[in-house]
């Protein structure tokens, strides 16, 4: 693959890295470090935090979901899922879109494999989406409405994400009542020239049916109107809004019953 603009492809031992140009000289041993757990952080992998270089980074290991988890939990044959995720997220800020910025990808060979990670720049004092709306009801209207500003950015820059989930956008407040949203976790993303209409849809419903199988423990309570102030966030008006949401809930009453967690599960958050 073509190394994006602004970073350098590294090489040491058994380890390869694209790395974020003014970092070129620090040796890729300080990527690897084990940092510390950060506290509040959602997905399979964890995250952890570091000081490398007087940045503090994000470092987060790459593990497999499906049928290979029991046997290959975080080995991979080739360094690409690493070095595509910093593409793409280079290429949506490159682009203007909310997204962490990628300050260097890790591939370290283990026999035929490779273990991978992500080392991002640190957005301190954020949570993830679910936790920062049940947290902080005050901001909750202003949290889901930039968050909305947020996936509409990305969807017109082209962004296709087939595990795009809540989780991946995390919220701090800001001053004035403001709410400062940022997106992370791009692994397996892609962009596209033309996102369709049935992938948006895709996309959401797959961010509603997330929120309803993890709410409780999250700890937050997913209601309609919830969904209405995210699309308000995505720039829609109110007729745009009520033909968005009546499609979208049609789709995720038939997502829900498919996959066996019944239409009633649907009630508040469906419609």
């Amino acid at each position: 693959m073509t190394t994006p603009a602004g970073y350098v492809r590294r090489t040491d031992g058994g380890d390869l890295a694209l790395v974020r140009s003014d970092l070129a000289a620090v040796p890729l041993a300080e990527f690897w470090q084990d940092g510390v757990p950060l506290d509040g952080a959602l997905g399979r992998g964890g995250v952890r935090i570091a000081r490398i270089a007087g940045l503090d980074v994000a470092l987060r290991d790459y593990k497999r979901g499906g049928a290979l988890r029991r046997l290959l939990p975080d080995l991979f044959l080739s360094e690409q899922r690493a070095f595509g995720e910093l593409a793409v997220t280079a290429a949506l800020r490159a682009r203007g879109v909310a997204v962490v910025e990628s300050v260097a990808a890790l591939a370290r060979r283990r026999g035929p494999f490779r273990s991978l990670r992500l080392a991002t720049l640190l957005v301190r004092d954020a949570l993830p989406l679910p936790s920062f709306v049940a947290a902080r009801t005050d901001l909750r209207r202003e949290a889901l409405r930039r968050a909305g500003a947020v996936v509409a950015q990305a969807f017109s820059a082209g962004l296709d994400h087939r595990d795009l989930h809540p989780a991946n956008l995390i919220a701090r407040a800001a001053s004035g009542g403001a709410v400062e949203v940022v997106l992370l976790d791009l692994d397996r993303a892609e962009l596209v020239d033309a996102l369709s209409l049935a992938r948006r849809d895709a996309m959401l419903v797959r961010m509603a049916r997330w929120l309803r199988r993890h709410q409780r423990e999250l700890g937050v309570t997913v209601r309609a109107r919830d969904f209405t102030e995210f699309l308000r966030g995505m720039g829609m008006e109110r007729t745009a809004r009520r033909v968005a949401w009546e499609r979208m809930a049609r789709k995720l009453r038939w997502s829900l019953a498919w996959r066996g967690m019944g239409v009633a599960q649907c009630a508040t958050s469906c419609g």
